[in-house]
């Protein structure tokens, strides 16, 4: 029976040794399978990234194709503005000349019809007398308008600032009113 024993064992022993085998190489062609299912997850993987790589380099061709378009523009648009920009500067100067020369124009223009206007009243005005103290004087008297000077309408009537400030006791030749009435001493 020892026999009978020793032999049951060295089965037992021979039957679980090459299960033990067998479940190794189960376990050997499990995890082979797993990883060739990762390897083929990962190849899937990678298909998509190149995939996407290769959408991301067209996309930043196209991107780098419009940032040039755009560079292209702007200069073109700078130059065009820069020209624009140019032509208004001349132009509003151009403009500012004119509005000058128009302005010297005006003046020159109304300071010759308010010497016309002077002489015209200094021809209409008769020759009045007007008392000075023990004696009489002969000229015009004059009506002050707005605008004029002393100067002027002394240059109208052909007299000094000074004669028409003493025939009408005038202290300061630059405070005339509008409406004021001056005597005008005839030469």
């Amino acid at each position: 029976m020892k026999m009978y024993m020793y032999s049951i064992v060295s089965i037992a022993l021979v039957v679980s040794l090459s299960g033990c085998q067998t479940t190794g190489w189960e376990q050997q062609q499990r995890q082979d399978e797993r990883l060739a299912s990762e390897i083929s997850e990962l190849r899937v993987s990678m298909q998509r990234m190149e995939h996407r790589l290769s959408d991301l380099i067209g996309e930043q061709d196209d991107l780098g194709a419009d940032l040039l378009s755009l560079r292209d523009a702007l200069r073109e648009q700078s130059s065009r503005s820069d020209s624009s920009f140019s032509a208004l500067s001349s132009r509003l100067d151009e403009q500012e000349a004119r509005q000058r020369a128009l302005r010297q124009e005006l003046t020159e223009d109304l300071s010759r019809r308010m010497e016309e206007v002077i002489r015209t009243q200094v021809r209409a005005a008769s020759a009045s007398q007007r008392p000075r103290g023990s004696r009489a004087e002969v000229g015009y008297e004059h009506e002050v308008q707005s605008g004029e000077t002393l100067s002027e309408i002394a240059r109208a009537y052909g007299v000094t600032s000074q004669d028409i400030m003493q025939a009408n006791d005038l202290r300061n030749p630059d405070v005339l009113r509008v409406g004021q009435t001056l005597f005008i001493p005839a030469r």
